[in-house]
């Protein structure tokens, strides 16, 4: 009975042991965390014409000139490559009409039917130049006898600028690089 006595007295001192030590472990611990936030950028732009409000429509004559300025501005938060380009809603007119100035000073025919802006434009930045100026009816256009109006959107794509292989964030690019850019991240 004094063995079981002291084997009950060994283990419940052991007991009280384990529990102290455990406890006293515990209290000598520490858990930290830090938190880091990322913030992806985003791109996206706007086409601005100078002189002309959304749907706004202007008179022309045969021979006569209409300035069309369009601008792309970059509205995201990322520095942005753009191409645009433009179409005439009347195909039987467009033999008639002539873009002047196409395209304009840093524009690159990329021959896709895309113009290539080879400068990469930075965030709240726009395009220093617009794509074209403007519109000119020709006095080949002969058909006065009944109104017709016509629309010359202006479509234009951007995509991020920022760790692209062969894009220069400062200076001009070349049309080849800008075009693979377009080929490789823009359907």
């Amino acid at each position: 009975m004094k063995r079981k006595s002291l084997l009950i007295t060994i283990v419940a001192c052991m007991l009280v042991a384990a529990v102290s030590i455990g406890g006293t472990l515990a209290w000598m611990t520490a858990d930290d965390q830090v938190k880091n936030s990322f913030t992806i950028g985003y791109v996206n732009i706007e086409v601005q014409e100078e002189g002309w409000t959304d749907g706004e429509s202007k008179a022309i004559a045969p021979n006569g000139t209409v300035d069309k300025e369009p601008y792309v501005a970059n509205t995201g938060a990322n520095p942005c490559l753009i191409r645009a380009k433009y179409s005439i809603s009347d195909s039987a007119l467009a033999s008639h009409l002539e873009i002047q100035g196409l395209p304009g000073e840093g524009w690159v025919d990329g021959g896709d039917g895309w113009y290539y802006y080879l400068t990469v434009v930075g965030a709240g930045g726009k395009t220093a130049t617009p794509l074209f100026t403007d519109v000119k009816l020709l006095d080949t256009y002969t058909e006065l006898n009944e109104s017709v109006s016509f629309d010359i959107p202006v479509t234009a794509q951007a995509i991020q600028s920022e760790n692209m292989a062969n894009i220069s964030a400062t200076g001009a690019n070349s049309l080849a690089d800008v075009k693979a850019a377009f080929a490789n991240y823009k359907a």
